[in-house]
């Protein structure tokens, strides 16, 4: 006991010295609840100290909280009822959780740091918590800690990790559907039902995303060849893309927020925008692939191999891998039935990415793959898959460095203090080359 409490102790003086030291010694010395704390409270010092550009989301919000500065409380009250109803003013966010943050932040302190260290704690609480729930080395026993056990952890940590915070809302939302939709399954508690419902207060994108896993949650009774059977329509059939166009033009919001995502011409034929940028695009290598393609087809993979190998089961999965399973194969029929907008596809994938990713991660440190007969052929097609996932390797590496400070490796008071000095680990690398 009083070995542990020095534990703690010395952690937490390493932490405020050096988050990063602070934060891998905690993981391994800690109790789960300590290491919980540490990953939030690393969150805290991430988003204080992020790095970023005045064209990237983090310097919209910027802006954003700047123009709270002189907000009252009835315009405040104001805006509350708008994003409830659906009918926010053109001068007020969507969502309710970044009207709440900017109105803390930019209204009652006014300051533009306060936004990021809120928002960097509330990520790092639920993205912490979904990390010690799903990457947990005593649960269930004794599986081989190799390379590909290595590189599919790595993968499920790197899909959304901590420099994902500074778009606030979209990864936010998602690792609160997860922990939602993982303690559902894992204790049938209704308050996880309730969290898994609060995500569209997030971001309204969840009002759809949140569906699938509502599904996966109320109807796991049903037969698994049911779900299977969806996932595999949503390749062959598109849904009718005027009808949703005419649904949600009854919206003022829903129409614009679609109309940004995809439009109708003149003649009536539909296009995106979007993905015709995209298509354009004269970005590296591992950016044009890394962000999001290798992701999505790598998840894929990871599904296919799982229902062809035989593994998606109650012979195989407990209850929780089922519930995740199940949530990742409808999130990705329902991605596909909405390829029509790739950044409705896109945002959807990228969920139902996380979902398949845990699964990996589940049963590879159960040791699954070792213990069946004829698993040889079954983890070939994991090292393919892992491999199709490298253009996201090189982009996380390219994308972390850019926005994570070198100060959280030292002195992070230097900058939580008052100073404006800060720079991030690729400043540090480009002035010694």
């Amino acid at each position: 006991m009083i070995a542990n409490k020095q534990a703690k102790v010395y952690t937490f003086i390493l932490f405020l010295i050096s988050p990063v030291l602070g934060l891998i010694m905690g993981l391994k010395k800690l109790d789960r609840n300590g290491k919980h704390l540490l990953l939030t409270v690393f969150g805290l010092f991430y988003g204080i100290l992020l790095s970023y550009s005045a064209e990237a989301d983090a310097g919209a919000y910027l802006r954003l909280v700047e123009s709270y500065f002189n907000l009252g409380w009835s315009e405040f009250t104001e805006r509350v009822v708008g994003i409830l109803t659906l009918k926010a003013a053109d001068n007020s966010p969507n969502d309710l959780y970044i009207h709440l943050l900017c109105s803390f932040s930019g209204s009652l302190f006014k300051s533009t740091t306060l936004l990021f260290a809120i928002a960097g704690t509330v990520y790092g609480y639920f993205y912490g918590a979904a990390l010690l729930n799903v990457i947990d080395f005593n649960k269930n026993g004794k599986g081989r800690i190799g390379f590909l056990v290595f590189m599919v952890i790595v993968i499920f940590v790197i899909h959304r990790s901590y420099e994902s915070m500074q778009t606030i809302r979209s990864w936010t939302g998602m690792w609160v559907l997860f922990n939602g939709v993982y303690g559902y399954h894992q204790t049938k508690k209704w308050k996880y039902l309730l969290l898994i419902l609060s995500t569209p207060l997030f971001h309204l994108m969840y009002g759809f995303i949140a569906i699938p896993a509502l599904i996966a949650a109320l109807f796991s009774y049903l037969p698994k060849s049911l779900f299977i059977g969806i996932y595999v329509l949503s390749f062959i059939f598109n849904v009718n893309t005027l009808a949703i166009v005419d649904t949600a033009s009854q919206n003022d919001l829903t129409k614009k927020k679609l109309g940004s995502y995809y439009r109708i011409d003149n003649e009536g034929e539909g296009f995106d925008p979007i993905a015709e940028r995209l298509e354009k695009s004269n970005a590296v290598w591992y950016a044009k692939y890394g962000k999001t393609t290798s992701v999505y087809a790598g998840a894929t993979s990871f599904i296919v191999l799982l229902i062809l190998g035989g593994y998606y089961s109650v012979r195989v999965m407990d209850d929780v891998e089922l519930g995740l399973m199940t949530t990742a194969l409808l999130m990705a029929s329902l991605a596909n039935f909405l390829s029509f907008a790739y950044a409705l596809y896109s945002r959807t994938m990228a969920n139902a990415s996380t979902y398949a990713l845990a699964v990996m991660v589940l049963l590879i440190l159960r040791g699954v793959f070792y213990k069946r007969k004829g698993t040889s052929l079954l983890r070939f097609g994991i090292l393919i898959s892992v491999i199709i996932f490298i253009p996201k390797v090189v982009y996380f590496t390219s994308d972390f460095m850019s926005r994570t400070s070198a100060m959280l490796f030292a002195a992070p008071f230097v900058r939580i203090l008052g100073s404006d000095a800060n720079f991030s680990i690729r400043d540090i690398i480009d002035f010694f080359i």
